[in-house]
């Protein structure tokens, strides 16, 4: 997890690789945009993720959010009276994933302890294809479960996004 003089790298998750005594390439960053990425201003810190909890019976997940916003405005000596739109910011990317109840797997109390931390997690999603992504957010989890007749008791876990998140072809 970086802590980047970039804001665009800010709080990212990403492979670190080519790792020296002195350094380490950021793996799959594309810093090449000097508006974005300037020049001797992205010094920062990094934490090791070492821990992982194994996330299963999931049953269900849901991406919302990441939606534009538009700020709407107009100039009162525009001759046509015409609005204008800029873009801003993006609205808060969320992931909810519903899961099986079951208080006797290892993410149930590890749910519950992130959830009471209220401090960001990584988030390491493998595809069948291979490709593995990384989400860094805070972790909400409903640890009382619900459901009804003729169905699996349920849990539901949300992972509000702080960052952008970053995808490899391959674990």
């Amino acid at each position: 997890v970086l802590a980047s003089g970039w804001p665009a790298l800010d709080n990212s998750v990403y492979r670190a690789s080519g790792v020296t005594a002195d350094g380490f390439k950021i793996e799959g960053a594309d810093t090449e945009d000097l508006r974005l990425y300037p020049a001797g201003q992205g010094a920062g810190t990094f934490r090791k993720v070492n821990d992982w909890v194994s996330l299963d019976q999931i049953t269900d997940v849901q991406i919302t959010g990441g939606e534009q916003q538009y700020h709407t405005f107009q100039y009162p000596e525009d001759p046509p009276g015409k609005h204008h739109q800029k873009p801003p910011v993006k609205t808060p990317t969320v992931l909810t994933y519903t899961v099986d109840y079951d208080r006797k797997k290892p993410w149930y109390k590890a749910l519950i302890t992130a959830d009471r931390l209220r401090q960001p997690v990584v988030l390491e999603t493998t595809y069948p294809d291979g490709s593995v992504t990384y989400y860094y957010g805070y972790p909400s989890f409903r640890k009382e479960a619900t459901g009804g007749q003729n169905v699996n008791l349920q849990n539901t876990f949300t992972l509000s996004l702080v960052a952008d998140t970053v995808t490899y072809d391959e674990a």
